[in-house]
C-alpha cells in the first residue's frame, strides 16, 4: 500500500470500529457494511495495522466488546481520532488475558472445523466406493470397459488422482502424459473456440485436471473389468489412510 492508499484504509477502518463501537454499546449503528465492505475487511486490516501482527478481527471485536461491558473504563464517547489508540492500549494492558481468550476460540473453531473435515473425508470416500460398486454392477460380464463407461464426476479437483498416484496406483511415463496433455489441448481448445471469431487458449492447469480425470476413469475401469474388490484394493495400498492424511493436512498445520 502507498501512503495514499494506507490513510484510506485506516479510514475505513475507523468508521468500521466506530459502527462496531455503537453496536456493542447497545446504540444505533451510523452507516450498516455492505458486503463488500464486509469481504474487504481483513485487507483493510492487514493494510492498516501491517505494523501490529496481533492485529485480527477477532481480537478487535473481544477488544470492543469487553470495553463496551466496562472491563476498560467508558469509551463509548471516544471519537475516531482517539479510537485507534485506545484499541492499541487496551491490548498492551490486557495481553495476556486477551491471548488466552482468542486460544481458547481458536481452539472451539478448530474442533468444528475438524468435525465438518471429517464429514466431507467420509462422504467423499462413501461415494466413491459407492459409484465403483454401483458400476461393477452395472458393467458386469462386459469384456471391453472404457473409461467412456465411467462417470467423470467419481473424479473431482484431481483429489482421487493425487491420492492414487501417491499409493503407487495410477501413473504413466512422461512421454504418455505429454502426449495425452498436447491431444487434451486440441480437443479443447476447439471445443472452446467453435464458431468464434478470436481463437481463445484453454489454459494449461484445465487441461492437465482433464487428463487426471480420464486417467483415474481408466484405472477405475481396468479395476471394473479385473472384477478387483475396492476394499481389498485400498486396504493393500494403504489409500483410506494416505487419503485422510492429505485431507487433514490444512489442518495441522494451523494453530
Amino acid at each position: 500500500m502507498n501512503n495514499q492508499e494506507l490513510t484510506e484504509a485506516r479510514k475505513l477502518l475507523l468508521n468500521w470500529l466506530e459502527n462496531k463501537l455503537h453496536a456493542y454499546s447497545g446504540l444505533r449503528q451510523k452507516e450498516k457494511m455492505s458486503k463488500q465492505e464486509k469481504m474487504e475487511w481483513p485487507i483493510i486490516t492487514e493494510g492498516a495495522y501491517k505494523d501490529k501482527a496481533w492485529m485480527t478481527i477477532g481480537r478487535l471485536d473481544l477488544i470492543l466488546s469487553r470495553g463496551c461491558s466496562g472491563d476498560y473504563g467508558d469509551f463509548t464517547s471516544l471519537n475516531r481520532n482517539t479510537l485507534r489508540s485506545w484499541v492499541n492500549q487496551f491490548y498492551r494492558d490486557n495481553q495476556n488475558d486477551l491471548d488466552k481468550e482468542m486460544r481458547k476460540e481458536i481452539a472451539k473453531t478448530r474442533s468444528e472445523r475438524e468435525k465438518e473435515v471429517e464429514y466431507w473425508y467420509e462422504l467423499g470416500l462413501r461415494k466413491f466406493k459407492e459409484t465403483y460398486t454401483r458400476l461393477k454392477g452395472e458393467l458386469k460380464g462386459k469384456e471391453d470397459i472404457s473409461y467412456h463407461s465411467i462417470p467423470q464426476d467419481i473424479e473431482y479437483a484431481d483429489v482421487w488422482w493425487k491420492v492414487f498416484e501417491e499409493a503407487g496406483l495410477i501413473g504413466c511415463t512422461p512421454e504418455i502424459m505429454d502426449g495425452m496433455l498436447k491431444a487434451q489441448q486440441r480437443q479443447m481448445d476447439a471445443e472452446v473456440n467453435n464458431n468464434k471469431e478470436f481463437h481463445t487458449t484453454v489454459h494449461p492447469m484445465s487441461v492437465t485436471k482433464r487428463v487426471n480425470n480420464i486417467l483415474v476413469r481408466m484405472e477405475v475401469a481396468k479395476w471394473i473389468m479385473q472384477d478387483v474388490d475396492i476394499d481389498d484394493l485400498f486396504r493393500e495400498f494403504k489409500v483410506e489412510s494416505i487419503r485422510k492424511r492429505n485431507f487433514f493436512s490444512d489442518l495441522s498445520t494451523k494453530s
